[in-house]
């Protein structure tokens, strides 16, 4: 619970994450090294099984700190928040260990297996354990990325629609290609750079940190880098995608259909361009 406790209020506060879906296989590797460790009878060196557990613990800590990153977390007393958010945690797993050793306790007493079934049911462990690893290894529908919708399922629905070529009236280049949702966004250079070619993008100060985050990476990732991210506070729609003639609509981010729009834009660029 150290290792846990460590990281999972250190990656918080300092903003480190780790994939998901490898802390979940760690968790399940976690089995296998107990039924390997199980299988020969205790362990003479307990201080080894102490070093591996508690680097089990520092994965956890850090896996759930991305999974509490993910929700959103305000930035006033966020130290206190997170503290008890971890006593919580712990005080949980003291009470779900303590009922586990217990009733395990009892079962081992009342059974008496001998030293062959044992080994069997720590094969069975490692068996487990590798089985859960491996489905795990595998994304499923709902551990996808925003960006990867399923096969033959229909994506967030964003709809495209004829937009007023912009009047271009004063105004110059933005100074950057992303804003945060806590800057404002300069509309007149915004409105300028349409009539380039450019592609602006403009999104709801009040979505989830991990689209923020998607946005911000979608515009870093832009190649040529064509497109320009900013706040609109006014905007009913999570997400909306414009150019000079079309503009498109999103219910929520989706990073597919944005990274369609923007390739088909720049694509009927370079054709008029080459004609």
């Amino acid at each position: 619970m150290a290792g846990h406790s460590l990281t999972l209020v250190v990656a918080t506060l300092a903003g480190w994450k780790l994939n998901a879906t490898v802390v979940d296989v760690v968790i399940a590797l976690n089995l296998v090294y107990v039924g390997v460790q199980g299988v020969p009878g205790r362990p003479e060196r307990l201080s080894a099984m102490g070093v591996a557990v508690f680097g089990f613990g520092l994965v956890h800590g850090l896996g759930l700190s991305t999974r509490l990153q993910a929700l959103g977390l305000p930035d006033d007393g966020l130290v206190i928040r997170v503290v008890l958010f971890n006593v919580g945690v712990e005080l949980g797993q003291l009470v779900a260990l303590s009922a586990i050793v217990g009733l395990g306790t009892l079962l081992v007493r009342r059974l008496r297996l001998h030293r062959h079934q044992k080994r069997l049911a720590y094969g069975s462990l490692i068996a487990a354990g590798l089985v859960a690893a491996a489905i795990l290894s595998f994304p499923s529908e709902e551990t996808r990325k925003p960006s990867e919708p399923a096969a033959g399922k229909v994506s967030a629905p964003c709809t495209q629609a004829d937009a007023t070529p912009p009047q271009v009236v004063g105004g110059g280049h933005p100074a950057k290609f992303y804003y945060g949702p806590d800057e404002e966004a300069p509309d007149t250079d915004l409105n300028h750079v349409l009539g380039d070619g450019l592609v602006i993008v403009r999104y709801r100060p009040d979505l989830a940190a991990e689209h923020h985050r998607a946005l911000e990476r979608f515009v870093a990732e832009s190649d040529p880098q064509y497109v320009i991210a900013a706040p609109d506070p006014e905007q009913e729609k999570p997400l909306r995608a414009v150019v000079a003639f079309r503009e498109m609509s999103c219910e929520r981010v989706d990073i597919g259909q944005l990274t369609t729009f923007r390739d088909e834009w720049l694509a009927e660029l370079r054709q008029q361009q080459s004609g």
